[in-house]
Formats: structure tokens, sequence, C-alpha cells
């Protein structure tokens, strides 16, 4: 008995039901919906791979940083900007009370601390010129509010001020009283374990300070 012959065979099963492999397919169809032997692609490319388009990574929009980076960045300026409040209030109740003082505080601590003028001891025509420079440079003062400013700076930090043992930053202690770095480090140290300097006495008591260094500088301070 003969078996009648398979409907179809593999080399003539209708080509409608043959799906094409898309983009990365080595056949091109023709006019017919059939598909050549021809080559399409060039020489050398993978006929394996689909030619599908890349996923947009998360947190991406169209052409932008990602999300989460912008956050981290927009979180960071806000700590810097905290940080640098923060240390200005500190600077602020460390000056000397007074006239100008308020201006001070608005005009000049917005851009420095108050290290930068505590360590300098000028007259008045050098402070005068000093906030001249700083108003070029965009500080907002009036030209009361500078003759403030000058008032302040000759009284509290000028040739003949003292130094303000309890409140004076590193530069000043280090550079007006001509300490080493050090002795500076030793004395702030202290003050910070013990509270503040009561009189000359207490700061003849700091460890690893030349107290002959104290005494000669003894009319310099101020407790």
């Amino acid at each position: 008995m003969k078996l009648a012959p398979p409907a179809f065979s593999h080399t003539d099963a209708p080509l409608a039901n043959v799906a094409p492999s898309g983009t990365g397919s080595d056949r091109s169809h023709d006019r017919k919906g059939v598909f050549s032997s021809t080559s399409t692609k060039p020489a050398g490319h993978s006929t394996s791979a689909l030619n599908l388009p890349r996923p947009r990574q998360a947190g991406r929009g169209a052409g932008g940083p990602p999300q989460n980076k912008f956050k981290m960045k927009l979180a960071l300026f806000f700590l810097a900007a905290a940080l640098l409040a923060m240390a200005a209030d500190d600077d602020a109740k460390m000056l000397p009370d007074g006239p100008g003082k308020e201006v001070i505080v608005r005009a000049c601590l917005e851009c420095h601390d108050a290290s930068g003028f505590r360590k300098l001891r000028l007259n008045r025509d050098d402070w005068t010129e000093k906030v001249g420079q700083m108003v070029d440079q965009g500080a907002q003062a009036t030209n009361q509010e500078q003759t403030a400013i000058v008032d302040y700076l000759v009284h509290n930090f000028g040739p003949d001020s003292k130094v303000r043992i309890n409140t004076a930053p590193f530069s000043e202690i280090r550079l007006v009283l001509d300490f080493t770095n050090e002795e500076t480090k030793a004395i702030i140290a202290y003050r910070d374990q013990h509270g503040d300097f009561k009189e000359l006495r207490d700061l003849l008591n700091v460890p690893g300070v030349d107290s002959k260094k104290v005494e000669a500088k003894k009319e310099m301070l101020a407790f």
C-alpha cells in the first residue's frame, strides 16, 4: 500500500506563511511578496541581531541629566547655603558689639568670613580704601553705611586695637599677637575645653605656649 505524498514539501511551502526576519535579515522582499536571496546589508554586518532601538535609560529625560543626579546637586546646593549661613551667624556673634556691626554683618559677611579683616590693624585711610574696594566688587552699602563700617573697623581693628582673646579667630591670634601655629592651636583648644579666659594668668596656664610671649603681648589682650 502506497502512502500519499505530503501536501507540501520543505521547498514548496506557501511563502505567505513565512515571517520575514525583520531589519536584520539577509533577504529582501520583491513586488510579488517573495524573498530573494540577495542581501541588502553591508558586507560583514551580522544577520542574526535585530536592529531594534535601544531602550531609554531610566530617570533620563530627552537628552537631560538623570533626575537623581539633579536632585543630589540641588540638595548639595542648599546644604552649602545653609552651612555658609551658619558660619556667617557664628562670625556675627563673635564680632564686638557697637555702632556699625549690623551693617558689617549684612554687607561684608555675605561674601567672606570675619577672619579676613579681623587679622588686620589698619588706620582710617587704609580701612576707607578697603571698604571702597569692597563696594566696587559688589557689596551693597550707601555712603552713610560705608562711613559706619569704617568707623567700626577703626575702633575695633585699628592700629592700637586689642585682641579679644576669647572671640578672636586663628588668623587674628596668629598674626597680630605673633604666636606660632602650634601655640595658636593650643590657645584655641584650651579655650574650647575650659571656656573663656578670665585674666592673664589663665592664658599663662595654656600648655605649649611661651609665657614670655604672653607677658610681652599682655597690653594687646582684652578679656
